[in-house]
């Protein structure tokens, strides 16, 4: 039984009794064909970001990181003012469970630029955000080419949400 209190963790630690608007799972992207495969619990329909996060330790690493990944910045045409290294990600996100609507199943590659949001210790860049109804999903991903330039970076992949924005009904 999945209990109702989370919104989204892994399905593993759905007996806690805490709602949490983000889980990070640790993802080395340096080589090609890492994967991360991992089962989560949804209980809000709401619009769920999967993100790169870029963690940093002190000034030197966030340095490092911010000339790796670029920033947020985009010329008046939309163009990436500062895009940094592209990082292909490929995706899957599937329903392991049967909503009214159906199964649900979503597969591409994103190619990531640029930062769409920091933390105090991490740079965010967005894979996909998708709007996934209550259930359990299966979230996949693959890095699809070697990035030997983030070695000694802790890298992890998100699946979370703004807690200010409000969930469908």
């Amino acid at each position: 039984m999945v209990a109702a209190l989370a919104v989204v963790m892994p399905f593993e630690a759905a007996a806690q009794t805490y709602a949490t608007p983000r889980t990070q799972f640790p993802l080395e992207i340096t080589r090609a064909d890492n994967a991360l495969d991992q089962t989560i619990s949804i209980v809000e329909n709401r619009v769920y970001e999967v993100a790169l996060l870029f963690l940093f330790g002190d000034q030197a690493e966030r340095n490092r990181i911010s000339a790796l990944i670029g920033d947020g910045s985009r010329f008046p045409s939309g163009r990436m003012g500062s895009p940094g290294v592209a990082i292909p990600i490929r995706f899957r996100i599937s329903s392991k469970t049967e909503s009214a609507t159906g199964h649900f199943y979503l597969e591409g590659t994103a190619l990531t630029e640029g930062t769409s949001a920091f933390r105090s210790d991490v740079y965010v860049r967005t894979v996909v955000k998708v709007r996934l109804p209550p259930g359990i999903y299966r979230i996949q991903t693959w890095t699809v080419r070697d990035l030997p330039e983030f070695a000694g970076i802790g890298t992890h992949l998100e699946i979370g949400f703004d807690p200010r924005a409000k969930p469908y009904r």
